[in-house]
């Protein structure tokens, strides 16, 4: 009945909510059986009404909060939250999800303590990013399902000067298949039309300073 979703790598995430809420709302009712929250003023007692709320002629119903932050709840508020996720209404999915900011548990004693809640009755899923290897072998399929090549090699060089974001990376590689036109991508392509990140720029950076 609740997950918590958070990471950096937020093209996954945002497609596994998506598909989570696919799942869980009936097509066609979600006006009645979807209700988000999305602002810092988002008060535990507003999640505590909008999840113990039943559905409209559905099963279940889904309440989305995202980017709640845990760090800065009034002890007040976080105890009504921890009662709230103690004993989750069972005809509700509570969805917490973090893509503003970046959380992690290993950091904070209470996204530790929010973590170890939500595990006991739901899930906890971190999107992390994808190392190199993942991510080159993403790019060369993506690219293939478009009818263009990639190589390995060529990947890597993308992945260089992109970063690790998937987001940033698909919408490269997509400008690059439109500008190949089903040829290979070469590296004098990627060179040429694909400007490096501020990361890549500052990895680049730390390298030469190391040096």
């Amino acid at each position: 009945p609740v997950y918590f979703f958070y990471g950096k790598e937020l093209l996954l995430l945002h497609k596994a909510l998506s598909a989570l809420l696919k799942k869980v709302v009936t097509p066609g009712m979600e006006s009645f059986n979807l209700q988000k929250f999305d602002s810092d003023k988002t008060t535990v007692e507003e999640i505590e009404n909008a999840a113990e709320a039943l559905p409209v002629m559905s099963e279940r119903k889904c309440v989305v909060v995202q980017n709640l932050n845990i760090e800065k709840l009034p002890a007040a508020q976080s105890d009504r939250l921890k009662a709230l996720l103690k004993d989750p209404p069972p005809s509700t999915v509570l969805i917490f999800a973090v893509t503003a900011f970046e959380v992690s548990p290993k950091k904070s004693a209470k996204v530790k303590a929010f973590c170890t809640a939500v595990s006991k009755v739901g899930s906890v899923v971190e999107f992390a990013l994808k190392d190199k290897s993942a991510l080159c072998r993403a790019l060369c399929e993506r690219a293939a399902k478009k009818g263009s090549t990639l190589s390995p090699k060529n990947a890597s060089l993308l992945v260089e000067r992109c970063g690790q974001s998937l987001t940033v990376l698909y919408n490269e590689l997509d400008k690059l298949c439109d500008f190949a036109a089903g040829e290979e991508i070469t590296a004098a392509h990627i060179q040429q039309s694909v400007t490096p990140t501020v990361d890549s720029s500052a990895f680049d950076l730390a390298k030469a300073v190391l040096r």
